[in-house]
């Protein structure tokens, strides 16, 4: 089923049309930024990516206990290679450094004297648990912001991720091959973390501290030959960064690549053809549907199509 770019695009239009009672799973920044109640977002735009939490609220809407999840996906091809690239986006609008309660913990608990431990049954609040054991937990104790960070990505890819396509492939009637997906995924594109916290309201040795302890977690999946990059921006990089590029590639353009790519395909799989028709079918569509694009996002469609007519004949 994800053999190919084509393929996996069409999956990725599924996904952007896909509308149910209570969620739509396309929908503007300002929105996919909001707070838990809706209020106070953290970037305002009218750019459209993916509302991930509504895609997990839909797809685990049976369930009692969902994962967790990113707030946001976005997607396009990465200007140098055109390598197709997904974007999980988290806002959080708190204190990176937010206390948890590992300072509670280590005061009561860890620091009791063998004296206070005497009496077990009456005076020790740790009962039979032994000092080592408690020793261990207070080691791998984080802040709660750090926690909950550390586990989004990997549910949000590990486990609403397939959900999510094998839920497609049943609608489609295709056969869904976790192992034939994640291949795919590994070899064919690249994934980046971008976390969005709120300036202003953090201390620089938060911020660093912060973002070190999370970099250590996700250079894990690196390592293992997953390409998951990782970058942290307050709301005013991320306008200059990532915002700049939805502007220059918004996820309405993966209509013209769709449909270029195909009509391409259709009239000549020999990649000789390829450039000429790519010209020809891409001008025709953009003046067809009126669309205004300047001549560097032509270049970088073109260079896109073009990369995804290679891939599908390739594979």
């Amino acid at each position: 089923m994800f053999s190919n770019y084509f393929n996996f695009l069409l999956f990725l239009k599924y996904l952007v049309e896909y509308e149910c009672e209570e969620n739509n799973y396309y929908e503007n920044i300002t929105k996919v930024s909001a707070d838990n109640d809706g209020k106070n977002p953290l970037v305002i735009s009218d750019e459209l990516i993916l509302n991930f939490e509504n895609i997990r609220n839909n797809i685990f809407s049976d369930q009692k206990i969902m994962p967790s999840t990113v707030d946001g996906l976005y997607f396009n091809f990465d200007k140098k290679h055109s390598i197709l690239s997904l974007y999980f986006i988290e806002f959080k609008g708190t204190l990176l450094g937010q206390e948890s309660f590992k300072d509670y913990f280590e005061e009561n608990i860890i620091n009791l004297t063998d004296e206070q431990c005497n009496d077990s049954k009456n005076n020790c609040p740790i009962n039979s648990l032994s000092k080592p054991y408690l020793n261990k937990m207070f080691e791998s104790y984080t802040d709660n912001v750090s926690s909950i960070l550390k586990i989004k990505p990997f549910e949000s890819f590990f486990v609403i991720f397939p959900k999510i396509c094998e839920k497609y492939a049943n609608e489609n009637d295709v056969e869904f091959s976790i192992n034939e997906f994640y291949s795919f995924l590994f070899e064919k594109i690249r994934c980046h973390l971008i976390i969005v916290y709120q300036s202003g309201i953090n201390h620089f040795n938060d911020e660093k501290t912060f973002v070190a302890s999370l970099r250590d977690k996700y250079n894990v999946l690196k390592n293992n030959g997953i390409v998951f990059d990782f970058k942290v921006y307050d709301e005013v990089e991320f306008d200059k960064n990532l915002l700049n590029d939805i502007q220059e590639f918004p996820i309405d353009f993966l209509y013209i690549v769709l449909f270029v790519t195909e009509d391409v395909l259709n009239k000549s799989r020999d990649p000789h053809d390829f450039g000429n028709l790519i010209n020809i079918v891409l001008k025709d569509y953009v003046e067809e549907n009126e669309i205004n694009i300047d001549d560097n996002q032509k270049e970088r469609l073109r260079r896109i199509i073009s990369k995804c007519c290679m891939n599908y004949i390739n594979n």
